[in-house]
């Protein structure tokens, strides 16, 4: 029964869910306790994920021409389970050398720490990595952590803005690892 602001989901959308809650319980009075807003809510996303999964076009194949030729990580707001879940349905779980969920990493994008941590876990510089990106947080964390970024179009359902990223793209169709080398280098 709360209506959101225009303007909110600036401050909800591409971070963690937790972030998300404590700017919505910090903002708005809630009619019901923060536990069962947050259960309900995580549940919904968790069955909506489970029910049907709707990759970006051509993400998929992008992952299977990226693995022969770069290291993949995989950096989300999402709780571990629920990307695991997806990464398994899509069978392209085995193609990430780390995957770093929200409870992994101590805080939210923008900040660039869930980045940092997985270039380190990896043992990549910043300058050598290509991370993709829909939200202004991801694009945010991702230019901060010192890599190059690229701006997902299609998924950017909330219009937010992407003009920090150094490239954009609508989807992954036709996107591989020719693509990448000729834009970006090996």
């Amino acid at each position: 029964g709360v209506e959101l602001e225009d303007g909110d989901e600036d401050q909800i959308v591409g971070v963690t869910w937790q972030s998300g809650f404590n700017f919505l319980f910090s903002k708005y009075e809630m009619p019901v306790p923060r536990e069962i807003v947050g259960n309900s809510i995580m549940e919904r996303y968790s069955q909506l994920i489970h029910n049907e999964i709707n990759p970006v076009p051509g993400v998929v194949e992008a992952i299977l021409d990226f693995k022969d030729h770069f290291e993949l990580g995989l950096v989300s707001g999402s709780m571990r389970d629920d990307i695991l879940y997806a990464l398994t349905k899509l069978k392209v779980i085995d193609h990430f050398k780390i995957i770093l969920g929200a409870e992994d990493y101590p805080y939210s994008k923008p900040h660039p720490v869930g980045y940092e941590q997985a270039m380190a876990g990896m043992g990549v510089d910043p300058k050598n990595v290509l991370i993709f990106e829909d939200s202004t947080p991801g694009i945010q964390s991702g230019v901060d952590s010192g890599a190059r970024v690229i701006g997902i179009t299609s998924t950017n359902y909330a219009g937010q803005d992407q003009s920090h990223a150094h490239d954009h793209i609508p989807h992954f169709e036709g996107i591989d690892a020719k693509w990448v080398k000729e834009r970006f280098g090996s």
